[in-house]
């Protein structure tokens, strides 16, 4: 186990895949308990998304956010968790969208019953969702915004994440995401669809974070025992934001401002940065920051972590 302080990167949609972390699940008991437990305590909501991960379907699509975000959740927690229980010196966490919500739940803002509630609230407002979309542009996100303009903001269609210096995603309702998307190819720009099925992070979601806003004023929330970085504000969590339900629940249409929140976090201490999703999305991102190609931080990969003896 590294003895540098160690900072958990914990992904978003879009970080989801057929087979992922299944090896890990197959093959270590802690860490499949830990997951088919959350999954268990969300009820309805945690029985189609865990058929799906398990089936030997080629076919099995887990883009649409009521199966992948649960998912992506159960994974990152169970390694964020086995990490702690091993002994592993976490200090700081930055989790992406879904992410941020399981962040909340290592740290002790919501205990693992009401997070698998949360979730199961989170899932069940994707019905007052329309059909969108999300893409990612090799571009600042003040190219994006000056390359969309009024007219695609109008339509809902705008900047859902900036993951690096030119790694912004954009989201949006369907059909307009996608020719917003093929006219910015036209104009020079490389995107890239994310997989997902709605338009994570913009005004799209407004209806379903009022619903989701009820459903977590109703659990207990705590203030986290270990610092937290929010991709909602690209600052560290305070006590205020994270006992209140409408922050949680607004971040759903909010903008995940992910390299903000990396910047400020190894801004304040050197840290070896472990992803605990099920991909290395976020390493790679993390890997241009200066601090890090400097040397001043580090990125293990989370296999070379969970195969080391604690201590």
């Amino acid at each position: 186990m590294t003895e540098q302080p160690i900072a958990l990167l914990l992904p978003g949609q879009g970080s989801q895949h057929p087979g992922m972390a299944l090896d890990t699940y197959r093959d270590q008991p802690e860490f499949a308990a830990i997951v088919d437990e959350f999954l268990a305590l969300m009820s309805e909501e945690g029985v189609e998304p865990k058929r799906r991960w398990l089936s030997d379907d080629p076919e099995t699509d887990l883009d649409d956010g009521r199966v992948a975000q649960p998912l992506i959740f159960a994974i990152e927690y169970a390694f964020a968790t086995m990490l702690i229980r091993a002994g592993a010196n976490v200090v700081a966490l930055l989790g992406h969208s879904v992410g941020e919500l399981a962040a909340a739940t290592v740290a002790g803002v919501f205990d693992v019953g009401s997070a698998a509630r949360i979730m199961g609230a989170r899932v069940r407002a994707l019905s007052l969702a329309p059909p969108g979309g999300m893409f990612a542009v090799a571009a600042t996100p003040d190219v994006v915004r000056r390359q969309l303009g009024a007219q695609w903001v109008r339509a809902g269609v705008t900047i859902a994440a900036v993951n690096g210096p030119r790694r912004t995603i954009v989201a949006g309702p369907d059909p307009e995401v996608r020719t917003a998307e093929s006219v910015l190819c036209e104009r020079g720009f490389a995107t890239i669809s994310v997989p997902a099925r709605q338009a994570w992070h913009s005004p799209c979601m407004a209806d379903a974070a009022t619903v989701f806003e009820r459903s977590i004023a109703a659990e207990r929330l705590h203030e986290p025992t270990t610092p937290i970085w929010s991709g909602r504000t690209g600052l560290r969590l305070r006590a205020d934001e994270a006992s209140d339900p409408s922050f949680w629940a607004a971040q759903i249409m909010h903008p995940v401002l992910f390299w903000n929140a990396l910047s400020d976090l190894l801004g304040h201490r050197s840290s070896t940065l472990i992803e605990t999703g099920p991909g290395t999305g976020l390493s790679v991102q993390a890997r241009t920051h200066p601090a890090v190609l400097e040397g001043r931080s580090t990125i293990v990969p989370m296999i070379q972590v969970t195969s080391q003896p604690a201590g």
